[in-house]
């Protein structure tokens, strides 16, 4: 091998390794940021989630309330039905998009 040959091989070796290296670490960079954009999606899921469960539970707690006859609970209740639909369906709206 020449002179010349050897200089070139004794660059391409580091040059080749520093490729390896940044397409290793790109993927890596990749691979985290996909499970960080999921794991925010679900953690946003979730709020709307616990918001429609919230309100799920109050309208439950208010048609107790009616069941025993406790004035004003219907209202409560249906009032708290309205809050329940608009919280239901925004989690609906997250669900699919």
């Amino acid at each position: 091998m020449s002179v010349r040959g050897k200089i070139l091989a004794a660059l391409a070796v580091p040059v080749l390794v520093l490729f390896v290296a940044a397409a290793v670490i790109s993927g890596q960079a990749i691979s985290a940021a996909r499970g960080a954009s999921q794991t925010n999606a679900l953690v946003e899921a979730l709020e709307v989630q616990d918001a429609a469960g919230t309100a799920i539970a109050a309208e439950r707690g208010y048609a107790i309330l009616d069941s025993y006859r406790v004035e004003g609970a219907e209202q409560m209740m249906l009032e708290q039905r309205e809050a329940t639909d608009r919280a239901l369906d925004a989690r609906d709206r997250a669900s699919t998009g």
